[in-house]
């Protein structure tokens, strides 16, 4: 008889979404999303996550992108367009767990400030478009829309 995995303790959960991070990290450098795809995995299988593995890669390989956004140079924009098209061609994810992931990221970095910039609030909805109740949940939220100030 097989036994459930015991659920993982939120410190545990925590370091491994660290370590999930850090893996994208190397893969924007090297290309090689093994480590990457064996942490995702790991995480589903210990149920400390709802999400699927694709699910998971793209909420991680976009929030990876944007903290990274203004820690590295400009090309790091580009590396890690190129990293998201090899995770769908590879067929890590979909274009839907990318698009999931964009939504889901953005829809809880406008939760915690109470507004999102133009760009990124135009970007959650375009890519929370397809999500049963996505705009239901942003008006409940109160996410409101800021103009970008140049």
């Amino acid at each position: 008889m097989t036994r459930k995995p015991e659920p993982l303790t939120e410190q545990a959960v925590d370091a491994f979404e660290t370590e999930l991070i850090q893996a994208f990290r190397r893969a924007v450098r090297t290309r090689d999303l093994r480590p990457v795809i064996e942490l995702a995995d790991s995480l589903v299988a210990s149920g400390a996550t709802v999400r699927s593995r694709g699910g998971l890669l793209g909420l991680f390989w976009f929030q990876t992108s944007m903290l990274d956004k203004f820690r590295v140079d400009r090309g790091s924009a580009s590396s890690y367009g190129m990293l998201g098209l090899q995770l769908v061609n590879e067929g890590w994810c979909t274009d839907a767990d990318m698009e999931n992931g964009i939504s889901e990221y953005l829809f809880h970095l406008g939760l915690r400030r109470g507004s999102l910039p133009d760009t990124l609030y135009d970007l959650m909805l375009e890519n929370g478009r397809r999500r049963k109740n996505f705009l239901r949940a942003i008006h409940a939220a109160n996410i409101t829309r800021v103009e970008n100030e140049n």
